[in-house]
């Protein structure tokens, strides 16, 4: 009996050390007159999801909330990156959010910013992945197989396309050169005298440099595409930098025109 209730005491222990050790987060609710201290799993800009005593995942709308505080200021939760309508962004720890602004420390300063200005709220850490992506690494990867720089670029349809489409050129392109070398074996054992068998090899060469300028021409435009229609996920990316040396843009001037450029910053 006593070795039950000693057991039952170290759990008690255990479990509320736990949960102050780890709430990290004080959330005022409009309903209620009391603020509650529970740990963060999800912050977005509509909503926000918590543990409850319970163990329970709980998704409350940020229009039902007052305010959120962040206790621990070295949570890697409130790492966020905020995009703004503006097309700036802003990286840095969320300190405090209502439902009309949030404070965002940056460094050693703390910047408060409208709800009403920003787009997104995102891990700072999922920023910093795609923000390392590059125009110049889709080309590349292109350049190894058709496909993967779409891949890379989060376009995955497209890349399905390329590669099943240059795989399906390049097996036929071989079959039919495969094919071409037999009969052309064919027509030497002859002395060169089956004329109907030299026919069907130049008939199968015809369609081996067919498949073969199919398969340049899949492998050259996958290059291209990646270049050109290469985006970010994040639109606060795709805007023009007056840091990059080149900018290539396709514009549509009409339903059936369209513009390609490549400018040089200097």
């Amino acid at each position: 009996m006593k070795i039950i209730l000693t057991v039952l005491l170290l759990f008690s222990l255990t479990t509320v050390f736990a949960t102050q050790s780890s709430a990290t987060s004080e959330i005022k609710l409009k309903n209620s007159k009391e603020s509650i201290f529970v740990v963060i799993v999800g912050l977005s800009k509509n909503t926000i999801t918590y543990i409850d005593p319970s163990g329970k995942n709980v998704d409350v709308s940020n229009d039902d909330i007052d305010y959120i505080k962040n206790v621990d200021k070295n949570d890697t939760k409130f790492k966020k990156t905020v995009i703004l309508t503006n097309y700036k962004y802003y990286s840095g720890s969320i300190l405090y959010q209502d439902r009309e602004k949030i404070s965002l420390q940056i460094g050693d300063d703390l910047k408060s910013i409208k709800n009403e200005d920003i787009v997104d709220i995102v891990s700072e850490n999922d920023f910093k992945e795609e923000a390392s992506r590059s125009r110049w690494k889709a080309v590349g990867l292109s350049s190894l197989f058709p496909g993967t720089g779409q891949f890379y670029s989060n376009r995955y349809t497209v890349g399905m396309i390329y590669g099943l489409s240059f795989i399906g050129s390049s097996s036929f392109t071989a079959y039919f050169y495969v094919d071409a070398q037999k009969k052309w074996k064919d027509y030497k054992i002859s002395n060169y005298r089956n004329m109907n068998t030299y026919k069907k090899y130049k008939q199968d060469m015809y369609m081996f440099y067919g498949g073969a300028s199919l398969s340049g021409a899949i492998y050259l435009w996958n290059i291209i595409d990646s270049c050109i229609f290469f985006k970010y996920k994040y639109e606060v990316l795709n805007v023009p930098d007056s840091t990059k040396k080149i900018d290539v843009s396709l514009n549509q001037i009409n339903s059936s025109e369209y513009s390609f450029a490549i400018n040089y910053h200097f």
